[in-house]
């Protein structure tokens, strides 16, 4: 019988982690990832949740007041993707990716 390993990752606000890696310059910064089709708020960082921007609001309702406020939003979701995928298929025969 072969051995089976089982990985969880667990990435705390993963896109704003990921955007972090690419442009360290954003670190200790409020930092917002909107979705890509409807500009929607779908990763913050701890300085950004500490500013009361809600997850899934659009960024047209929070964009005045949180450009004010030194928030920096970012659409690069699809980069930080592919590159996550592309580190785990290299070290894993099988990848299967899930989101909650």
């Amino acid at each position: 019988m072969s051995e089976q390993i089982f990985a969880l990752i667990d990435i705390n606000n993963c896109y704003v982690s990921c955007e972090r890696v690419f442009n360290p310059s954003l670190n200790n910064q409020p930092v917002v990832v909107l979705s890509n089709n409807d500009g929607c708020v779908v990763s913050r960082s701890n300085e950004a949740k500490a500013l009361n921007i809600d997850m899934a609001v659009p960024w047209h309702e929070v964009e005045k007041s949180a450009k004010k406020a030194g928030v920096i939003a970012s659409q690069a979701i699809m980069l930080c993707m592919v590159t996550f995928q592309i580190v785990f298929l290299k070290h894993s025969k099988l990848f299967l990716k899930k989101t909650i």
